[in-house]
């Protein structure tokens, strides 16, 4: 779920930074959704990082551009994707 048409994905260090980025994205009223992998989903679980795993936001691809310089506002170049 890293595309969905219409939508494009920031994706960052983590689950924990993606609902970070979440969080400051709804309070610059840019919409977005968080991509949970299967296991935090099917389970319940956030906040879990999984070997190699990197956190994904998705946001209106219009709003891409606000949604990535946010994010690395927030985290640092290296950190974002």
């Amino acid at each position: 779920m890293s595309q969905i048409e219409g939508w494009k994905a920031v994706q960052v260090q983590g689950t924990l930074e993606a609902e970070m980025l979440s969080e400051a994205l709804e309070n610059a009223d840019i919409p977005c959704r968080v991509s949970k992998d299967w296991f935090g989903a099917a389970y319940g679980i956030a906040g879990l990082n999984t070997v190699g795993h990197r956190g994904k936001v998705l946001v209106p691809e219009e709003r891409f551009e606000e949604a990535l310089a946010l994010a690395k506002e927030i985290f640092g170049d290296s950190e974002i994707s």
